[in-house]
């Protein structure tokens, strides 16, 4: 198995990370290769997860929630106030959320896309600065030509050593490849001092036959080969013990546009769920 996914994905991801979503920080469409039919996956954690076969690419409307966090108003004015920053005035395939992923007080705005058919996901996270007076764009750390994971999800599940953080999150990345294979790359994401990073955990292969069969292989970090405990110990047991799960809401570009104050924003704010 080394380096076969390794070449899959060099075939099917040619997709360039993407730095922005207006005026200075303008989002352009980018082709996808046809070869993949790439599928949003329900990840280890069983989170609620956006289909393929949801018309438009959009978020079911489960993921579209009322939070009981308990909401810092004056930040989301700033996130509103700012809007010219990260809102994609006529790009109805995004997505807007308010989080605070590394739980340090500070919301952050997560603009995400699902683009073309086979469903590439494109974000970007502006931060409140330290004197939440303004957004500051995070940097995302990914390789060039790689594919943020599925990101667009109701739930994440987070992890930590302790309660309080700092936390990470296992989000699934997969592409299918025809109508009876599929890859899904499991990922480490965590946001912190203003950079969000993904590092691979493992991945897993499945292959159907003509009649049904699934004949389903695991590979590590590396694109090596293991066995099925591996691949879990990779993905769950052998992560950090505290679980959570972060519930996100997600806005759609056509409310954003029609708002005419903060308010608009407070459905889409991440809130932590025991």
């Amino acid at each position: 198995m080394k380096k076969l996914i390794t070449n899959i994905v060099a075939a099917a991801l040619a997709v360039v990370m993407l730095t922005g979503c207006k005026g200075a920080s303008a989002v352009e469409s980018q082709s996808e290769p046809e070869a993949s039919d790439k599928n949003v996956a329900t990840s280890a954690a069983s989170s609620t997860v956006i289909s393929e076969d949801e018309s438009e690419n959009q978020p079911s409307s489960a993921c579209i929630i009322e939070t009981n966090a308990s909401i810092d108003e004056s930040q989301l004015e700033v996130i509103y106030d700012n809007r010219d920053q990260w809102f994609a005035s006529g790009e109805d395939d995004y997505f807007y959320a308010v989080t605070d992923l590394d739980n340090n007080g500070r919301y952050e705005l997560v603009a995400a896309a699902l683009q073309g058919t086979g469903l590439y996901t494109y974000a970007n996270i502006f931060e409140v600065s330290e004197d939440k007076t303004s957004l500051v764009q995070a940097t995302i750390d990914a390789p060039e030509g790689s594919s943020l994971p599925d990101i667009i999800t109701c739930e994440w599940e987070g992890r930590s050593a302790g309660v309080n953080g700092p936390y990470y999150y296992v989000i699934p990345d997969t592409m299918r490849v025809g109508s009876d294979e599929s890859y899904t790359f499991y990922y480490k994401t965590q946001y912190s001092n203003g950079t969000y990073t993904f590092e691979l955990l493992a991945s897993e292969h499945d292959v159907s036959d003509d009649n049904g069969k699934v004949t389903v292989t695991y590979g590590d970090q590396s694109d090596f080969e293991i066995d099925e405990e591996a691949f879990n110990t990779a993905i769950d047991t052998g992560l950090d013990p505290v679980r959570s799960k972060l519930v996100i809401g997600w806005i759609d570009s056509a409310t954003i546009e029609a708002s005419s104050d903060a308010s608009v924003l407070r459905t889409g704010v991440a809130s932590f769920v025991s």
